[in-house]
């Protein structure tokens, strides 16, 4: 049989000289074994190579500082990069170390002191640095046996920059939480049913809400009562609207309006986890908008009236003036005379309710002097009581004190009598009113509440006990032309005017009432300082003179009626058309003009400016200004700016002659045409 090339293990190789490996069977299982046992050690050196890297790797990595000791000696045996940076040592002062002195006084022994907690559990405690720095930590201790020994390690944790993060963290929720509190709007977190887990403040103070209940949550119900009846559709709305939501609501019986927002919670997940509830206030702001809102209104309503009356004063003027002429030609004993008269009176009445449409306007001028309004009072206490009836009581007061104030005492006598007229009006069958002065200081606050500058004031409160107003009525009762009484029973100026008297005056008017509990009016007027003297006394029916006037009027029929008056008086006129043409004249007719009459308001050349204009050639001629509307020589007190002489229209013929004798009376003489 042919031998084969190849062999076998265990198996010798064909030839003559034998393998020195291959001696006998037992030389050859040895062999095997050692292959065997080498292969082994080869795998068991690359695994604990392995090991080693993944140690050493474990051990560089570590985000603490670890120390490795003898358990007996306490001495450090190793230490990683980390605690060699944290602690501030180099390898070798560490090595040999005792593990003791990582702890605050470096010195005491026993693991008791370096803070190293029973085996198996961690702690906090406060380490040493290499300078002396003390610091706070965490420690985890464990041992492990090694070459029959306990070793022990050592793992901290720097807790300096985790404090430091709890304080931030800290201080930020305490910022967070006094935020939250003083915040004047009323904010309240809730979860996604609704009930309420936290609320500032304003909201615990506003809504008086109730104490802490099951589950350690403050019942939510009590925060939305009476004032928003549809707060989770609020909720709803604002989930699928995934943002916030407003709401207005308002109670009309406590006058308050709150605005509540919700803005709805999500997590992660874009789950519905809460809202977020805030409650704004907004009855301050939303009387302050009406008050500003009625201002506007009655200012837009003054100018519309100022505008009518102006022109409504131009065509009295004539009618008056006329009716005045006629009846000096006819004689008093003419029939025609007579009718006439009552002509000339529908015209004064007509004349009074248009002062009362420019009282409104507050355009209508007044001869501010100071008054004392407890003297208008007492002298009309016969008067009211005369026409209050008797089937209403009347009760007059006045605390001690000045009652003095700058303004017109006629327009003054006015308002109390309007006002009583409406008490009168809201008792038919009796009752009580009640009229008290008081002087007054509104502090700040107080003034901004009554929309007046602080100061001192004379208080005027004007109560009664009769029917009262609802909401809408009391909104509207300064309102020209604006009546509760029947047809033909009022003008719906009484109140109105009542408002364009105190508005010129400087003051303030309030309205308080209810339906059936009667109506109180509170008037605050600026104090003056001392009183003045007595108008004078009112002149003769028609006054006669001499003298040259001109005459600046741009409504003929006006102009033709007040030259006939003056013409008729003795006075030689020279007519102008506007303001322009009353200063051509002038120059042509300078030195010889005794006295110039402008309307305030003409074309081209308003009357001011033109008088102006004349002053600038001729100091010393005296000016007499005239208008139905005088807006233009009115500064907000109601006062005549600088030093010019005015007459508003329509003037009576005896006011007229008065006036004009009197200025002409004091100013210098003049050559004659």
């Amino acid at each position: 049989m042919t031998s084969s090339p190849q062999h076998s293990v265990g198996t010798q190789p064909a030839g003559n000289a034998p393998d020195p490996l291959y001696g006998d069977d037992h030389k050859d299982a040895e062999l095997i074994q050692l292959r065997h046992q080498l292969v082994h050690s080869q795998e068991l050196l690359a695994h604990y190579q392995e090991s080693e890297e993944k140690y050493l790797l474990l051990f560089s990595n570590l985000d603490q500082a670890l120390f490795i000791f003898d358990r007996e000696t306490q001495f450090i045996t190793e230490t990683n990069d980390l605690a060699r940076q944290l602690y501030g040592y180099d390898f070798p002062e560490l090595l040999g170390m005792p593990v003791t002195h990582l702890g605050p006084s470096g010195s005491a022994p026993g693991p008791a002191h370096v803070g190293i907690p029973v085996q198996g559990h961690r702690g906090r405690r406060v380490h040493r640095k290499r300078d002396g720095t003390l610091f706070p930590v965490e420690v985890v201790e464990g041992s492990f046996p090694y070459k029959n020994r306990v070793q022990g390690f050592l793992l901290c944790r720097d807790l300096g920059a985790l404090q430091e993060l709890e304080r931030e963290s800290l201080q930020a929720r305490r910022d967070w939480e006094e935020t939250f509190d003083v915040f004047p709007d009323a904010i309240t977190l809730n979860d996604a049913q609704g009930r309420l887990l936290r609320a500032n403040r304003a909201a615990r103070e506003r809504f008086q809400l109730c104490e802490r209940g099951p589950g350690d949550q403050l019942c939510a119900t009590c925060l939305y009562q009476g004032f928003c009846s549809n707060e989770s559709c609020l909720v709803q709305d604002a989930v699928a609207k995934r943002g916030p939501v407003q709401l207005e609501c308002r109670q009309e019986e406590q006058g308050r309006s709150l605005e509540f927002t919700v803005l709805p919670r999500f997590d992660a997940d874009g789950e519905f986890v809460g809202s977020t509830r805030l409650v704004r206030d907004l009855s301050d702001y939303r009387r302050l908008e009406a008050q500003l809102l009625h201002a506007q209104k009655m200012e837009s309503l003054g100018t519309l009236a100022g505008g009518v009356a102006h022109d409504f004063n131009n065509i009295l003027t004539v009618i008056l003036g006329t009716c005045a002429l006629l009846q000096f030609k006819l004689g008093e004993e003419d029939p025609i005379a007579q009718e006439l008269c009552t002509v000339a009176e529908a015209a004064e009445r007509a004349a009074a309710l248009t002062r009362n449409l420019l009282t409104f306007s507050r355009r209508q001028v007044v001869n501010p002097r100071l008054v004392d309004v407890g003297r208008v009072v007492s002298q009309m206490d016969l008067f009211l009581h005369r026409l209050i009836g008797e089937h209403i009581q009347l009760v007059v007061s006045c605390a001690k004190g000045e009652f003095t104030v700058l303004g017109d005492s006629s327009q003054l006598e006015q308002v109390f009598m309007n006002l009583v007229v409406n008490a009168k009006d809201a008792m038919p069958e009796g009752g009580m009113l009640i009229i008290y002065l008081a002087p007054v200081t509104l502090e700040p606050a107080q003034a901004e509440v009554n929309g007046c500058p602080p100061g001192r004031y004379v208080g005027i409160t004007v109560s009664d006990t009769g029917c009262g107003m609802d909401v809408r009525t009391k909104e509207r009762i300064f309102d020209p032309f604006f009546t509760t009484k029947g047809k033909g029973k009022g003008t719906g100026l009484g109140l109105s005017t009542v408002y364009g008297i105190v508005k010129q005056h400087g003051g303030v008017i309030h309205t308080s009432s209810e339906l059936g509990r009667g109506t109180t009016f509170r008037i605050f007027l600026p104090l003056g300082e001392q009183l003045g003297e007595a108008a004078p006394a009112p002149g003769p029916v028609l006054r006669t003179g001499s003298g040259t006037i001109l005459l600046a009027e741009d409504d003929a029929p006006v102009r033709q009626t007040t030259t006939s008056i003056l013409e008729r008086s003795g006075y030689r006129v020279i007519p102008a058309v506007d303001g322009e043409d009353a200063v051509a004249t002038f120059k042509v007719h300078r030195g010889q003009i005794d006295l110039v009459i402008l309307d305030v308001i003409m074309p081209r050349l308003n009357g001011r400016r033109a008088g102006e204009a004349i002053r600038s050639m001729d100091p010393e001629v005296p000016l007499l200004f005239t208008s139905g509307y005088t807006d233009a020589l009115i500064d907000e007190q109601g006062v005549i700016a600088g030093e010019f002489h005015f007459l508003p229209k329509p003037p009576s013929v005896r006011e007229l002659t008065d006036k004009v004798r009197e200025l002409i009376g004091q100013a210098p003489a003049r050559h004659s045409l």
